[in-house]
């Protein structure tokens, strides 16, 4: 696979629509992807990725792990 975009949507996260994504890690290596994770509604966060390498990335077996804040 070339160069490529994805958006994953995981649900029952309990986030709610303001809260922040901080931070985000994958236990893969993941030079050459750019990821972006937002909060997109109520119990779900988005996940879009691009592979800008021009080659293939295998990022099926990774677990990502996420920093939420909400404001109080």
């Amino acid at each position: 696979i070339g160069d490529w975009s994805s958006d994953v949507c995981s649900s029952d996260l309990g986030v709610a629509l303001g809260d922040m994504v901080i931070g985000m890690s994958a236990g893969v290596d993941e030079a050459g992807v750019v990821r972006r994770a937002y909060v997109s509604a109520a119990n779900t966060v988005t996940i879009a990725t691009t592979n800008t390498t021009g080659g293939a990335v295998d990022l099926a077996s990774t677990t990502i792990k996420l920093v939420i804040g909400r404001m109080v």
